[in-house]
C-alpha cells in the first residue's frame, strides 16, 4: 500500500511517495498548497528514513539519499535507462545530455534524454538538477521554482554560478561535440496544437495506424501532452498531441494551457491545425499571436475536416488563417477520409532537421497501456454525456492485469465533482455506465488489440478541478 508523507525542507514542502517496493515520487510543493507536516516520529521505520536521509541532504551529508531504495517501475524502459545512469552522478559533480545519453548507450538521443530527465519524479535522489546544457549552461527545470531551486541546489552541492552558468572548472571544459552525420535521416518534434476539438487526437491516431488517443466530439478531451512514436524510411516523426487551448476558469484549465504552452517551447515544428468548416475565433487568433513570434520556416498551417465543409467555405477559412500567418506553408487534410495524410507525412520528413532515431521503430508512444485506458474511458463517458458533464469527469485505473490467458482486466474509477452527478452518470437502472463501459471496452481492445473485461465504479471529488493535491495525484498539476 502506497503512503504519502509532507516533510519540511530549506525549499518548502517535500511529498514523498512510498511502498514497500521503494520511493516512487519526490516532488516539492507550490508555495500556495500548504500541507501539515509529519513528525519524524509518527512514521514507520520507511519513511522515517525517507525523512532522515532529505533532512541529512539539506545539511550536506553527499551520500545521504544513496542507500534510500527507489521504485520507477511505473515509468518506461527508457527513462529507468536513464535514471539508473543518472542517479550514478555524485554529489560536486554534473553531466551534460549529450554525455548522459552517451552513459546509457544511446549518444545520439540527448534530446530524448532531455524530455526524461524534465519527468523525473524522484527530485534530489535522482539528481536532475545536476544535469548541464553544454559548457555549463542552465536549462529549464520542472521543480517547483524552476531554474532558481535548481541553482540553489547546486550551491548547497558547491559549485558557483553566475548569470544562469556554472563556472567550475569541469563545467568549462566541456563542449559542444562535433555534429554527426544522420546520412539525410531527419527526425523532431512536432506539436499539434489548436483550438479545442481542431481534430489533434483524431489526426494523432490516423498517423500512427491505430489509437493512442482518446477521441469524442466534444472539446477538451485532451487534457495532458500524448506522444506518439511514427517511424518512416526517412524519418522519425515524434507528435506532441496538445489540449486546445481554451481561456482559463479554474486550476485544471491553467494545466491544460500549461501542457500545450510546454509543446510549442519543445518542438522543432508546429502543425497548427485549422478547422476549415468556421472562422478563426478568439481563441484561434490567441494562439496564433504566440505563433506569429515565430519563424514560418517552423510553422505548418493545417486545414482540417475538408470532408466536412463546401469548396466555398473552405476557401473562405483558408484565407482567413493565411492572412493571419503569412508565408506559412499549408496542408489541406482529412483525418477521417485519409485524405492529405500521405502529403503531410511526407512535408513533416522534408521539414525536420537531420537526426537519429530517438527511439525502436516499433515503438509508438511513451505511454503505458493503463495511461490510455484511462483516457480512452474519459472520452467514452464525454461522448456519451450531455450539457457541462463531462467536463466535470476524471479517471483513474486502480488495476491493470494480464490474465494468464492474455486477456486485460482493467479496474478504474470516474470521477466527479457532485453527487448530483454521480447519479446521471450511473444512470437509470445503471444504464448510462453500462454504455460507457462498452464503448470505452471496445476503444481499449482496439488499442491493446485483446479481449478486455472492464469494471467502473463512479466516485465523488468536491470541486476536484481546484483542489491541488488531487490534481497532482492524476498527474494534472501544472509545473512551475
Amino acid at each position: 500500500m502506497e503512503k504519502t508523507i509532507f516533510l519540511p525542507s530549506p525549499l518548502g514542502t517535500l511529498e514523498a511517495r512510498y511502498s514497500p517496493a521503494g520511493i516512487s515520487s519526490l516532488g516539492l510543493l507550490p508555495k500556495n498548497d500548504p500541507q501539515p507536516l509529519d513528525e519524524v516520529g509518527s512514521l514507520d521505520s520507511q519513511g522515517q528514513e525517507i525523512a532522515l536521509a532529505l533532512a541529512a541532504y539539506f545539511k550536506r551529508d553527499d551520500k545521504a539519499l544513496d542507500q534510500l531504495t527507489i521504485d520507477i517501475s511505473q515509468v518506461s524502459a527508457f527513462q529507468q535507462s536513464v535514471y539508473t545512469a543518472l542517479r550514478k552522478v555524485s554529489w560536486g559533480d554534473v553531466i551534460t545530455y549529450g554525455d548522459l545519453a552517451k552513459e546509457i548507450g544511446k549518444p545520439l538521443a540527448a534530446r530524448a534524454v532531455g524530455m526524461a530527465v524534465a519527468q523525473n519524479p524522484l527530485l534530489l535522489i535522482i539528481p536532475c538538477h545536476r544535469v548541464l546544457g553544454a559548457g555549463g549552461k542552465m536549462h529549464g527545470f520542472s521543480a517547483e521554482g524552476g531554474i532558481a531551486t535548481k541553482e540553489w541546489l547546486l550551491r548547497l552541492e558547491g559549485h558557483q554560478i553566475e548569470a544562469a552558468k556554472l563556472i567550475s572548472p569541469e563545467a568549462a571544459k566541456r563542449v559542444e561535440p562535433e555534429k554527426p552525420d544522420y546520412g539525410g535521416f531527419h527526425s523532431g518534434y512536432v506539436a499539434l496544437v489548436g483550438r479545442p476539438n481542431a481534430g489533434k487526437s483524431t489526426l494523432l491516431n490516423r498517423l500512427l495506424g491505430q489509437p493512442i488517443a482518446g477521441v469524442s466530439a466534444k472539446p477538451q478531451t485532451t487534457r495532458k501532452r500524448q506522444l506518439g512514436i511514427l517511424t518512416t524510411e526517412k524519418a522519425q516523426i515524434i507528435f506532441l498531441d496538445t489540449p486546445g487551448f481554451h481561456d482559463p476558469i479554474d486550476k485544471l484549465s491553467e494545466f491544460i494551457n500549461a501542457e500545450a504552452s510546454y509543446a510549442l517551447a519543445d518542438a522543432d515544428l508546429i502543425a497548427f491545425l485549422a478547422d476549415s468548416t468556421a472562422a478563426p475565433d478568439a481563441v484561434d487568433r490567441r494562439l496564433i499571436g504566440v505563433l506569429q513570434k515565430k519563424t514560418a520556416n517552423r510553422i505548418l498551417l493545417v486545414m482540417t475536416k475538408q470532408d466536412l465543409s463546401d469548396e466555398r467555405t473552405r476557401a473562405i477559412a483558408e484565407t482567413n488563417y493565411q492572412d493571419l500567418l503569412p508565408g506559412v506553408r499549408t496542408l489541406r487534410i482529412s483525418a477521417e477520409t485519409n485524405s492529405g495524410i500521405d502529403e503531410l507525412i511526407s512535408t513533416l520528413e522534408e521539414m525536420l532537421p537531420e537526426g537519429p532515431k530517438f527511439y525502436p521503430e516499433d515503438q509508438v508512444t511513451e505511454d503505458f497501456e493503463r495511461d490510455i485506458a484511462a483516457e480512452m474511458i474519459r472520452a467514452s463517458a464525454m461522448e456519451k454525456l450531455d450539457d457541462e458533464m463531462p467536463y466535470s469527469l476524471a479517471v483513474r485505473v486502480l488495476e491493470f492485469t494480464e490474465r494468464s490467458n492474455g486477456d486485460l482486466y482493467i479496474l478504474a474509477s470516474i470521477y466527479v465533482e457532485r453527487e448530483a452527478q454521480k447519479g446521471i452518470l450511473i444512470g437509470k437502472s445503471g444504464q448510462m455506465i453500462k454504455e460507457i463501459g462498452v464503448s470505452a471496452r471496445k476503444s481499449i481492445e482496439a488499442m491493446a488489440d485483446r479481449k478486455v473485461f472492464l469494471s467502473l465504479d463512479v466516485k465523488v471529488q468536491k470541486d476536484w478541478k481546484n483542489n491541488p493535491f488531487f490534481l497532482k495525484e492524476m498527474g494534472l498539476a501544472k509545473q512551475k
